[in-house]
């Protein structure tokens, strides 16, 4: 059964290889997307792009805008968030070839403090921390979220303060706020408003530490 088994997997093995090598070596310039069929709509897609039996191709987009990268080959396509296809275009001499790419939404981003935790991801001291920071976990892709604004409340037994704190990192007024705290305190950080490349999110997460 073993060795039925091993002898299935490497032919398998080698059909895979054999695909791979004929996509490598074809003569075309092609459009590589990780395998997807799709562009994330308010995020620089990566695309790589072969060029094939030519020395270079043209590379233009319609509904979205393409850029290369600092890697050979590796180019950033953004898609237009007002449509809902985008379509890479590769020409040549005597070739043109254009590939179709449906629209998708991002998952929204969470929220996260900025600062050293334990092994179970809890802040170990508030004081040491530096602001908020959002990104979309375990994504195929890297995009960039910029923190507008976000409210944090400190609450203890005694009293409870609210300040909307401006940008991502701890401004004065929160700052002053974290040096007056005493052991015990809640920390709230709530209502995160952050910007993606054309759009905004307001974020639904509620952030809670508490001060030991």
């Amino acid at each position: 059964m073993s060795m039925r088994i091993s002898l299935l997997v490497l032919v398998i093995i080698k059909t895979l290889s054999a695909s791979s090598q004929l996509e490598v070596s074809s003569s075309s310039p092609n459009v590589f997307v990780d395998s997807r069929k799709f562009l994330y709509l308010d995020a620089e897609n990566p695309v790589f792009i072969s060029t094939g039996k030519f020395k270079s191709v043209k590379v233009s987009m319609i509904n979205g805008i393409i850029k290369k990268s600092e890697t050979t080959g590796k180019y950033l396509a953004t898609p237009d968030v007002n449509s809902f296809h985008s379509t890479i275009i590769l020409e040549a001499k005597n070739f043109k070839q254009e590939f179709n790419f449906d629209h998708k939404e991002l998952p929204v981003p969470r929220a996260f403090v900025v600062g050293p935790r334990n092994e179970d991801g809890v802040i170990l001291y508030f004081k040491s921390t530096s602001g908020v920071m959002a990104f979309i976990e375990n994504f195929p892709i890297q995009v960039q979220f910029a923190v507008d604004s976000f409210i944090i409340a400190f609450s203890d037994s005694i009293s409870e303060r609210i300040h909307m704190n401006i940008g991502a990192g701890w401004d004065d007024i929160t700052k002053q706020m974290m040096n007056e705290m005493r052991r015990g305190t809640f920390v709230y950080i709530y209502n995160v408003h952050v910007s993606g490349l054309r759009r905004k999110y307001l974020l639904t997460d509620k952030i809670t530490s508490y001060v030991r």
